[in-house]
């Protein structure tokens, strides 16, 4: 009977397991510990030396004995799985040649939010189709989580999601403006602005949509 991993990473930080009926939240208790097992995930099947391991939880900083930490990080994620299932932690994270990798097979499947929203934008990007992308949207529910600030390849996969986002809204504004509904294409653009607002992209936006919809209803 397989197991199936589900990973939250959009505005939270979570993991469950669902073995036959029962399904059971795996308890990491430390941003380090998610930290590694969100960076083994999105390098997964792939063998990750202590090395790099290093640099993705520490960065530039100087960390005594690194490599033992790591291994204490490693049998800590492991313990978190088996007090969910007993001896899922060593089948999903392996070690060979000295380095670690995420293992996924037939009796282990793996689905991610971020990723499942990352298919739902190509897909609507391509059909560039109202419902397809307010779809894909829906399942953006927040931003990817930093949870070490200390190393990038959070905050660049962080952007990389925000970018999907943007390009869906980016898409529906053209094509709700295409079909003159610029109502709407202003309160996509408001909500944009409610999600990211720093976003000076948006707020350029919005003000230009403003504007339009604005001088249309005056007939000017």
């Amino acid at each position: 009977m397989e197991y199936k991993i589900n990973i939250t990473i959009l505005g939270g930080c979570e993991v469950t397991v669902r073995h036959g009926e029962e399904t059971k939240t795996v308890d990491f208790t430390s941003r380090k510990r998610w930290t590694l097992f969100e960076y083994l995930y999105f390098n997964r099947n792939q063998c990750t030396s202590l090395a790099l391991l290093k640099e993705a939880l520490w960065g530039d900083e100087v960390i005594r004995n690194p490599s033992n930490s790591v291994k204490v990080l490693v049998y800590e994620i492991r313990k978190a799985f088996d007090q969910a299932f007993q001896g899922l932690g060593k089948r999903i994270i392996r070690q060979k040649y000295g380095a670690y990798y995420l293992h996924e097979d037939k009796g282990i499947i793996f689905e991610c939010d971020a990723e499942l929203f990352e298919r739902a934008s190509l897909f609507a990007m391509n059909t560039k189709r109202l419902e397809d992308i307010r779809h894909a949207k829906r399942s953006y529910l927040g931003h990817v989580q930093i949870t070490n600030g200390s190393t990038m390849w959070q905050i660049m996969l962080q952007k990389q999601y925000q970018a999907y986002y943007e390009k869906l809204v980016q898409t529906e504004i053209e094509c709700l403006a295409l079909d003159g509904n610029m109502e709407e294409a202003v309160k996509t653009c408001a909500d944009a602005i409610l999600l990211f607002p720093e976003g000076q992209i948006y707020k350029s936006k919005y003000n230009q949509l403003k504007m339009e919809y604005e001088h249309g209803n005056t007939g000017g």
